[in-house]
């Protein structure tokens, strides 16, 4: 779904949240040190940044205020600092979240996606998405093809808003629950849920002659693009 560039001079909590994170389908990159990552900034570009704020040399706090200067990129802060100045320092200098370890990886993950749904809607006009011919209204949760609309239940709207605030970028069942508010606990029935939707959904956005919007990407769940596969 996303580049994510990760900060933190312990291998073993960097590779526990890159596990977590390419779970959820995410591309990661994880560095040790402050320098090393500002040098790769440019050719990753990444989507988002999880910074541990105590490093050797320069710290993540420095690190974060140089970002900022040209970027506004989400970012959490992940630190052993719990002090409530510590968090004000944090944000002070552009953190968009902050975490205290020990933290729940899956609670990063959710901290993490919010922020990139947050910063992919922020990146667009509010009030309208489109892709192809296919326009979804935000404000009034309506959705029009061409010069069809489109009846559309609200978890449907919600799932086809969520792929085209990212399009091109897949979606994992589990992600698309979480914004439904489906259980997960039990992947099986999570996966079929998910499954039932998007099946009745493409039905509804692509009649026979039209070209198809909805596309599964095996090993990584589901897109929308303009572009055929």
């Amino acid at each position: 779904m996303a580049r994510i560039l990760i900060i933190d001079d312990d291998p073993n909590m960097a590779e526990m949240v890159e596990i977590a994170l390419r779970t959820e389908g995410h591309e990661t990159r994880a560095f040790s040190d402050a320098e090393s990552a500002l040098g790769a900034i440019d050719s990753m570009r990444p989507e988002a940044m999880i910074v541990d704020i105590m490093l050797p040399g320069r710290d993540g706090l420095d690190f974060v205020s140089t970002v900022r200067a040209n970027s506004r990129v989400p970012i959490v802060f992940m630190t052993g600092r719990a002090q409530m100045r510590d968090k004000i320092r944090g944000y002070r200098v552009g953190g968009d979240d902050y975490v205290v370890k020990p933290f729940l990886l899956t609670e990063l993950a959710l901290r993490v996606d919010s922020l990139l749904r947050r910063d992919a809607w922020a990146a667009r006009p509010p009030d309208t998405l489109s892709v192809g011919d296919l326009i979804l209204n935000v404000a009034d949760g309506t959705a029009q093809r061409g010069c069809r609309s489109l009846k559309l239940t609200r978890d449907e709207f919600d799932i086809v808003s969520a792929l085209a605030s990212t399009p091109g970028k897949p979606w994992s069942p589990e992600s698309l629950a979480r914004r439904l508010g489906i259980p997960t606990d039990s992947p099986r029935h999570m996966a079929e849920s998910i499954y039932v939707k998007m099946s009745r959904l493409r039905a509804k956005i692509a009649h026979p002659g039209e070209a198809v919007l909805l596309h599964t990407r095996r090993g990584s769940g589901y897109t929308i693009s303009a572009e055929a596969d």
